[in-house]
């Protein structure tokens, strides 16, 4: 399956200014709703999520919109999702 893992560089605490802070709730609602309806779209960590491409564009949209407008850096990866990848052990 073909996904995008989207990390989203936030400010440090304290660092948000309310503007960024209502980006900032607008990218989780849209991406917490995302991994409720799609059992294969993951919250990875704080500000990281996996998305399927096949049913998670308008929602990856959104969120590089709004990351855009309230100035958090982001990143994209392009990845092929393997069924077993995301039980691979962790390194220390």
């Amino acid at each position: 399956m073909q996904c995008i893992i989207l990390n989203i560089e936030l400010p440090s605490r304290g660092g948000f200014s309310y503007d960024q802070s209502m980006y900032w709730s607008s990218i989780t609602d849209a991406l917490s709703r995302l991994c409720k309806q799609n059992e294969d779209t993951f919250e990875l960590g704080q500000s990281c999520w996996l998305i399927p491409l096949n049913t998670g564009l308008p929602e990856l949209a959104a969120a590089i919109y709004h990351a855009e407008k309230a100035g958090f850096s982001y990143k994209i990866l392009h990845i092929d999702k393997k069924e077993d990848w995301i039980s691979y052990p962790q390194s220390e």
